[in-house]
C-alpha cells in the first residue's frame, strides 16, 4: 500500500511540474505576442528578446497560416496556441484537484 502511495505522489509531482512549465510558457508566449504589436521595437536582436523569440517562435510557427490575417495585419493564430496550452494546463489542474479527494 505504501508503494502505491509513493507512485501517486511521484505522479502528482511530475504533473505539477509540467503544469507549472506550461503556465510559465504561456506567460512567455503572452509577452512575445504583446511585443509583436510594436513593429518598430528595435531590440529584437538583443538579449533577452532574442532568447524569447527562439523559445516561442517554433511553437507559434506550428499554427501559422491556419487563419488568414484579420484586416490584413492582425494574426489570430497565436490564439490556437494559447487555447491548446490553456486546455492542457486545465487538464493537469483537474488531475491535481481530484487527487485531493482520494
Amino acid at each position: 500500500m505504501r508503494q502505491v502511495s509513493g507512485g501517486a505522489d511521484t505522479f502528482m509531482i511530475i504533473t505539477r511540474a509540467v503544469a507549472s512549465f506550461i503556465k510559465l510558457y504561456l506567460l512567455l508566449l503572452f509577452v512575445r505576442v504583446l511585443l509583436s504589436w510594436f513593429p518598430t521595437f528595435q531590440w529584437w536582436e538583443q538579449q533577452p528578446f532574442a532568447a524569447l523569440r527562439q523559445v516561442t517562435d517554433p511553437y507559434l510557427k506550428l499554427f501559422s497560416g491556419l487563419v488568414p490575417p484579420l484586416l490584413g495585419s492582425i494574426d489570430l493564430t497565436p490564439l490556437f496556441g494559447f487555447f491548446i496550452l490553456q486546455f492542457l494546463a486545465g487538464a493537469l489542474d483537474v488531475a491535481d484537484d481530484e487527487s485531493r479527494y482520494w
